[in-house]
């Protein structure tokens, strides 16, 4: 197994678990870890036909083997610890939000979207299965994965993140797909686009990712896109439990068909030429 963000491929690379809320994140926002479950199924129970493999998980375990030990007790740890300085901005209110901030958070949430990919989104069976089905919801994010831990912007390209606020007093999520247009057999259909919102108490956040770098997207009303003088105090009050196809992502016209073939001959001429 690699690491989604280095690609560490060394014979024997130590795999973490990469917590959805980790202990500072949870800390500074003032989130019981231990009070709030998650229902869970247990993959291999269910491929193996035991459809009993429900489990409840506390928020606390919830966590996926996907970044190796140098990336997850590096870049990763400071990047929990910075969300300290959102939690400050959303609770003192009237406190420009400020470019650190502005930054920390699209960082952050790309990074969960990740972790949500895999936990959530079926990433790691991006296969067909036996009876022709796609066993997945969102298509891997591996690039921007790898240029989120280089610093590289361009994993930013097409992703939009959000913000609004909740009555809320614990924490929430939901992941899913957006509604994804134009619509038909000729176009790429919802699983190239994912979207996540969590609810971190009163802050609640959103980032939409698209596979379509050129892709637009248009956010649920009242969710605020950040910049350095949004004030907490400003954002609109939203449910606390997020609507994924809220978010409308426009691929724009295309033929996907066209574009996979593009793509596998791509990959085919790279494989000729490094071999």
């Amino acid at each position: 197994m690699k690491c989604h963000f280095c690609w560490d491929e060394t014979e024997t690379p130590q795999i973490t678990k990469e917590h959805l809320l980790s202990a500072p994140v949870a800390g500074a926002f003032r989130i019981d870890r231990a009070s709030s479950s998650f229902a869970r199924f247990d993959e291999e129970a269910v491929r193996a036909g035991d459809l009993s493999g429900l489990t409840w998980t506390p928020l606390g375990e919830l966590s996926v083997r996907i970044a190796c030990a140098p990336c997850n007790n590096g870049w990763m740890n400071d990047l929990e610890h910075s969300m300290v300085a959102v939690a400050g901005w959303n609770k003192q209110g009237d406190r420009p939000l400020g470019a650190a901030n502005v930054e920390t958070l699209r960082r952050w949430l790309l990074k969960t979207y990740v972790v949500l990919s895999v936990m959530d989104g079926g990433t790691r069976r991006f296969i067909t299965t036996e009876d022709g089905e796609i066993d997945f919801s969102v298509i891997p994010e591996v690039t921007r994965a790898s240029q989120l831990r280089r610093g590289d912007q361009a994993a930013f390209d097409g992703v939009v993140v959000g913000l609004a606020r909740t009555n809320s007093d614990a924490f929430a999520y939901g992941f899913g797909n957006p509604t994804v247009i134009p619509k038909g057999p000729k176009y790429a259909n919802a699983r190239s686009a994912g979207v996540a919102a969590l609810t971190l108490r009163s802050l609640q956040v959103w980032i939409v990712v698209p596979w379509f770098r050129h892709a637009t997207t248009r956010l649920p009303r009242g969710v605020t896109p950040p910049h350095t003088q949004l004030r907490a105090n400003r954002l609109q009050s939203l449910s606390v439990k997020p609507d994924t196809l809220a978010p409308v992502v426009d691929n724009g016209e295309h033929d996907i068909a066209e574009l996979m073939a593009n793509l596998q001959e791509w990959a085919g001429a790279e494989q000729a030429r490094q071999a």
